[in-house]
């Protein structure tokens, strides 16, 4: 048994998620509170729950987003807050050349947190993306184990 549900907030029930605040009035707005979980080595925490579903989103600036390449470093550390806020973590943040121009890897919370975060991201017109679940080593031997 996983034990009892965290409550998740979601887009638009805690100030911090505001349409209009600066980073700065987010930062202030938003609950202090912190839960650390610690993993074990084989994708598990120490309570015995499963660790957050990760993914992978590759993104590409629209035209509003390459005028506006200045404040992308800004805009990352806004989403990173974003997630984080809600119980998340973005583990990479990485620009790159080629056919995407951002590659982002994080744990959200469940699936319906993840969609909503980047819709949030997309409203600004800067980006579009294209996000793919990924999976540990652990979880695929898991997937593998079911096939037999």
């Amino acid at each position: 048994m996983l034990g009892p549900r965290l409550p998740v907030r979601r887009p638009g029930e805690c100030k911090c998620c505001q349409p209009g605040l600066r980073s700065e009035a987010r930062r202030e707005a938003r609950p202090t509170r912190r839960i650390r979980v610690i993993l074990s080595p084989n994708g598990t925490d120490l309570k015995g729950g499963i660790r957050m579903p990760a993914y992978v989103t590759l993104l590409n600036w629209t035209d509003q987003g390459v005028k506006s390449f200045r404040q992308s470093t800004q805009r990352a550390k806004d989403f990173t807050e974003l997630v984080e806020a809600h119980g998340g973590k973005v583990r990479e943040f990485l620009w790159t050349v080629g056919e995407y121009d951002v590659v982002v890897v994080a744990d959200y919370p469940d699936e319906e947190f993840a969609v909503a975060a980047l819709l949030k991201v997309a409203e600004a017109g800067n980006i579009r993306s294209n996000t793919l679940r990924a999976f540990s080593a652990s979880e695929m031997e898991g997937i593998v184990a079911r096939t037999n």
